[in-house]
């Protein structure tokens, strides 16, 4: 079967174009075909056959029955069809069902079965025992230095380089941060030379496969669980000595109780377990005395995290996962960065803000720490007017470095650090003549987050003269931690993690973290892994869920001790306004001010689109660089469709070509959601209806025109909130009975603090300079989650993370300010909680929520192993082998979330069954009755029906039951909500009828 792989490789590698998605279609037993999605939407299928006599085994019987072993959460991995005839059909019918409700609509067509990625991986490797050309089985060996093992004996995979591809199905959804040009991470492809035979190790050819074939399906999500679910599945071999053999850097978890007696220090004992694996001292080389531990340890960890980071080779590390004492490996990865009005659309006016921070609050002192690219010092929103000092707590300090010293720390930044080992170790050093090595924010994304969670009050803030009024934080009295942990090449996790574990010892009480990566599962997530320490040790912890929406199951940042958020608009615009020449007015955003105006009563201005009619993407309608041509643009309003580069730089590429203003269109990616940006040049984003029309005039009259104007501020804009389309969305990839995200908040078009080094733009070619800046991402509704953590933390300085996290969702809210349900801007029609979680945050309401539900360290344990972690699994997150599963869950469901999400995988479907206790925070006397949704497909029972309350902190439990009636294909939504005529505590309820395999 390893020469029918192989030859699958080869052929998506041949004849899948690089922005190709790919379906694998078994369209019977044992015979695999690749369907190609070409970027014009023209779709090629190969089909595979075997070399000379027919060798390949029967039926997928052994595949069928490891599938059945292992599904329970329907990931989309693969397509397996009935006939070859259906092939076309079926990868067209998967690309189209894919943006439909989940996952009913793929039942609809019966040819498809649904595989979970893992399940799908293991399907793979149960269909191809690696094999010689004579057939044999590669066995065990140790000659020359390598080692050829079978297929399940497998215990680690190499990993080849990695290489960006631009995917254009993800690039617009990403372009929504105008900060950087998004790009997709896709494995790279090598072939690697078996020592048996000249046989070849095919499995980061199909890993390569899958990763095309997960092209549309946001690889950038699953591209950790894919990494990680691929090892334990090949090892390649690798020559001793080699100056070939490249060294990369691995987080190490350590079960720092285990540390043997003959070490005085942990960091001690962390040498000697690197000198034990390291490739000089098995070997027995000349100059093991030489070798020094300490040069390849990168990170020492001792907090929230217990181990180290350390540069080992692949080998090396297969090797540390064994050592004594040993947790886990994990191998480096790297994360992103996901960008005023907003407190007072919250509700939180200057005095409601004071008063949460009286007088009577001054020794809770609350500090925010903001895992970001840094901190603009001089910024008037890092003031510390009227704080008081420094809180005693505080262990932090202010890192110097070029560029940044301690006066650039006062009351307002009490602590700067950075951490760029993990970096260097992997990119090499920082270019320290572009690049400042200190706590200076060269990129304005950190000044700009961490003044939206705790920025000053400052006066007369706008940008351009857009949004002005009064920019503060949602906390703008709590200190403010500066971490910085991202740099020109990305954000690593092993610096991450360090920053985590720092912070925590620092003494932050609130952490923001507007960074994202792949959705790994839960005990190889090395930052699942420290915000679970962190939340050990109290700290709340806010993480952005992504910009990869409207594309379901594009979340990141899923454990259930992180509050995941997603990003929502506000009632306020940037409106502009582009008047064809037929006399048809078009509404869009811009944030452009220049001297140049296209409003002229008397002056229109040639229109030119350079696109086509046929749905064959062309560069030059994507206004990519180098694709507009003087003779053809100069002079001339051009139409640029969204996708592949970032927004601004389009208008750039007009403006170098000689053209006088861009009409910015959104293409279905985007629907008709509107991000201003602050153009190079007059330019109007307009919605994916407004574009057609645009287009259309401009090809259907002989001389078309059009003029750009600039309408400023306006407030009030309804329907508001709406559900970003690039927020990314739910389900839970991971655990389909945690909801996620947890709740949104406002991250379109936020004006905050900006770095005095970066252009507005983040442009190079961009000479201007602002204090303020607009940008849009989740990474800028993670901040405002933060901040408002802040809020409750002083105003309930006791309150466990989860008791803040159950307030901020239990009292958002699901309607927008016309008392309509919650909008998605990418559909136009109503959001479900798995896009908006448990609604919109509403600060006010979360300071007195009534009930919460409390979550402590043991739940959450429990809640893991119900995961099927294995014990060393498990001891990611126990750091000591004294605590074991004690098997009071019976389900993921029984964790008590504040959101419920019931699953029924059996058929027929039995009752499900939940248990969630409640902690009374409200008045001591108080009876709250229930109030549940109608749904269709079950029926819901709760008991008891009314809960009465004696006392302040009581804890009484009622449990939720639902039957089937009538399995429905698509999820249901509804919610339970508690009620004492004052107080409204609402959980989301989802069901989900699984589809029988």
């Amino acid at each position: 079967m390893s020469a029918v792989l192989e030859l699958v490789a080869r052929c998506v590698l041949a004849n899948c174009p690089p922005s190709a998605a790919a379906w694998m279609i078994l369209d019977r037993p044992g015979w695999p075909a690749v369907a190609c999605t070409a970027a014009s939407g023209l779709h090629t299928t190969a089909g595979i056959e075997a070399p000379g006599d027919d060798t390949i085994p029967g039926p997928l019987a052994c595949a069928v029955a490891e599938l059945q072993r292992c599904t329970r959460v329907p990931i989309i991995g693969a397509v397996l069809s009935r006939s070859s005839a259906e092939m076309k059909a079926s990868a067209h019918g998967l690309r189209a069902s894919t943006a439909a409700a989940w996952p009913g609509a793929l039942r609809e067509h019966h040819e498809y079965a649904l595989v979970p990625l893992r399940c799908l991986l293991r399907m793979l490797l149960a269909l191809s025992p690696i094999q010689t050309p004579a057939g044999v089985p590669v066995t065990s060996s140790s000659s020359g230095g390598q080692r050829c093992l079978r297929g399940p004996e497998f215990t680690s995979m190499r990993r080849a380089p990695a290489t960006t591809t631009v995917l254009p199905s993800a690039i617009t959804r990403h372009s929504s941060a105008p900060l950087h040009t998004a790009h997709l991470t896709r494995l790279g492809c090598q072939s690697m030379q078996a020592c048996a035979g000249g046989g070849r190790l095919l499995h980061l050819a199909v890993l390569k496969f899958l990763s095309i074939h997960l092209g549309q399906l946001r690889l950038d999500v699953l591209h950790g669980f894919l990494q990680h679910e691929m090892e334990g599945s090949a090892i390649v071999p690798s020559s001793r000595g080699s100056a070939s053999v490249l060294l990369g850097t691995y987080i190490v978890q350590m079960a720092a109780s285990e540390m043997p007696s003959s070490f005085d220090f942990h960091h001690e004992w962390y040498a000697s377990t690197v000198k034990s694996v390291s490739s000089v001292q098995l070997q027995g080389d000349e100059e093991d005395d030489d070798f020094d531990p300490y040069a390849r340890i990168v990170y020492n960890y001792e907090t929230a995290f217990h181990g180290f980071a350390a540069k080992l080779d692949e080998d090396e590390a297969e090797l540390m996962a064994e050592a004594d004492g040993v947790v886990a490996v994990l191998p480096e990865t790297v994360l992103q960065l996901h960008t005023t009005r907003s407190p007072d659309f919250l509700g939180i006016s200057p005095e409601i803000s004071n008063s949460i921070w009286s007088a009577g609050l001054a020794d809770h002192d609350v500090v925010v720490g903001v895992l970001d690219t840094g901190v603009w010092p001089e910024s008037p929103s890092f003031s510390d007017k009227g704080l008081g000092p420094v809180p005693a707590k505080w262990k932090g300090l202010c890192q110097t470095g070029r560029g940044f010293t301690t006066a650039h720390c006062n009351r307002k930044i009490i602590g700067a650090r950075i951490f760029y080992n993990g970096y260097e170790a992997s990119s090499g050093p920082i270019n320290e003549t572009v690049e400042l090595k200190s706590p200076r924010d060269q990129d304005g994304h950190g000044t700009h987050t961490a003044a939206t969670a705790a920025g000053s009050p400052v006066p007369d803030a706008n940008l351009f003269g857009y949004a002005s009024g009064v920019a503060r934080g949602m906390a703008p009295r709590a200190r403010v931690a500066a971490y910085k942990v991202c740099w020109s090449g990305g954000c690593f996790s092993s610096d991450i993690l360090a920053a985590v574990d720092r912070a925590v010892a620092d003494g932050v009480d609130v952490l923001s973290i507007s960074l994202g990566g792949g959705s790994s599962p839960y005990y190889r997530d090395s930052l699942a892994i420290a915000s679970f320490g962190a939340m050990q040790m109290g700290v709340f912890v806010a993480c952005s869920g992504g910009n990869a929406g409207p594309d379901p199951i594009s979340l990141t940042n899923l454990s259930p001790w992180i509050t995941t958020v997603g990003a929502s608009t506000m009632d306020r615009d940037f409106p502009a306004t582009v008047t064809l020449g037929n006399g048809a007015n078009i509404t869009g955003v811009s944030l452009y001010k220049g001297r140049r105006n296209l409003a002229s009563q008397e002056e229109q201005y040639p229109l030119v689109y350079m696109g086509g009619n046929s749905s064959i993407p062309d560069p030059r309608s994507l206004c990519l660089e180098g694709t507009l041509q003087p003779h053809e643009v100069g002079g001339k309003i051009v139409i640029c469709d969204r996708g592949i580069s970032p927004r601004v730089q389009k208008g750039q590429v007009v403006k170098n070509a000689g053209g006088v203003g861009m009409i910015l269109a959104n293409t279905a990616a985007n629907g008709e959601e509107l991000v201003a940006d602050s153009h190079l040049l007059p330019a109007v984003a307009v919605g994916e209806s407004q574009g057609i029309a645009a287009k259309k005039y401009s090809k259907t009259n002989a001389k078309p025109t059009a003029k750009l104007s600039f309408d400023g501020t306006k407030l009030g804009i309804r329907p508001s909130p709406v559900v970003a389309a690039f927020s990314s969305r739910g389900p839970n990839v991971l655990t389909l009975e945690i909801l996620k995200p947890d709740v949104i908040a406002p991250g379109v078009n936020i004006l905050a603090a900006w770095s005095g080094d970066a252009s507005p733009s983040s442009l190079s070619t961009d000479r201007r300079r602002v204090g303020f800046n607009i940008l849009s991402g989740t990474s800028m509704s993670c901040p405002h989650v933060a901040g408002v953590a802040a809020l409750i933390k002083a105003s309930h300085p006791d309150w466990s993370p989860a008791k803040i996290k159950s307030a901020l969702m239990t009292t958002a809210y699901v309607h927008d300010n016309t008392y309509r349900s919650l909008k998605d801007a990418a559909t136009g029609r109503a959001s479900t909680p798995f896009d908006h979680g448990a609604g919109h945050i509403h600060p006010l309401r979360a300071l007195n929520p009534g009930l919460v539900y409390d979550i402590g360290q043991d739940d959450y344990l429990e809640f893991l192993c119900v995961e099927n972690l294995t014990p060393m699994q498990l001891r990611a997150f126990t750091k000591n082998s004294s605590k074991a599963c004690k098997h009071t869950f019976t389900s993921p469901g029984d964790l008590n979330y504040p959101a419920i999400s019931a699953v029924f995988a059996d058929q027929p479907s039995a009752a499900v069954t939940v248990r969630r206790t409640v902690t009374n925070v409200g008045p001591p006397s108080s009876t709250y009755h229930v109030k549940v949704s109608e749904f269709k497909g079950a029926d819901i029972v709760v008991e008891p029906s009314t809960l009465h309350f004696t006392s302040s902190n009581q804890k009484l439990t009622y449990k939720v039951t639902m039957t089937t009636k009538a399995a429905q294909k698509t999820p249901e939504f509804g919610a339970v909500s508690w009620s004492d005529g004052v107080h409204i505590v609402r959980s989301p309820l989802v069901l989900t009828w699984l589809p029988p395999m």
